[in-house]
């Protein structure tokens, strides 16, 4: 059996199957790349699941591939020759929106497809501080997009909470007697089959 190695993993990969604690971890890992090196975004170039590679465990840009022409995974603004922090911002919040969802945003246009007036995306209720960084990460105007210390800082501290909460297990709810009551019911015979029980005439 041939093995891929993990350093030809992309995120591609995870589209639709990503947890919320591997994208809050995508988040980390990248703008903190990003942060180590001021201005490190400038020539980065298009920012997509194909070109994030997974290696040792942590994900990581593949500085190999480049993409000349702006794709769905660039901010509205964006251009060969227009790089801004903002619009790298945009880039992750679409990345992770298509691995949580599989699907791309703007319905699958992207940047060349958002206006002024279009609706910004949510992804889940059950994961509100993620679908509400990503939501503000996709907003058509630059400046009310969150920094990538922001994005840094909220990612680390909601990455080591999914970790605590996946130590700790799935809570288990107290019974009250209305649950026992509930229970005993669902288990009767009544419950499950509502109909009377009429004995056959022969």
């Amino acid at each position: 059996m041939n093995k891929v190695p993990l350093s030809s993993l992309t995120a591609e990969g995870l589209a639709g199957y990503c947890l919320e604690v591997t994208a809050w971890q995508l988040l980390r890992d990248l703008s903190e790349v990003l942060l180590a090196k001021p201005q490190s975004y400038r020539g980065l170039g298009c920012i997509a699941p194909e070109r994030i590679l997974v290696e040792d465990g942590r994900f990581v840009f593949d500085a190999k591939a480049v993409q000349e022409v702006p794709g769905i995974f660039d901010a509205p603004e964006q251009t060969k020759d227009h790089e801004s922090e903002a619009a790298v911002v945009w880039s992750l919040g679409a990345t992770v929106f298509y691995l949580i969802m599989g699907c791309a945003v703007m319905n699958g246009r992207g940047g060349r497809g958002q206006r002024d007036t279009s609706k910004l995306p949510y992804m889940r209720s059950e994961m509100p501080e993620l679908s509400e960084l990503v939501q503000r990460s996709l907003s058509f105007s630059p400046a009310q997009r969150p920094t990538l210390a922001e994005v840094n800082s909220q990612a680390r501290k909601h990455y080591d909470d999914c970790l605590r909460a996946i130590k700790a297990g799935p809570k288990l709810r107290n019974n009250t007697e209305n649950d026992v009551a509930s229970s005993s019911s669902a288990d009767s015979s009544e419950a499950l089959w509502p109909e009377a029980m009429i004995a056959p005439t022969y």
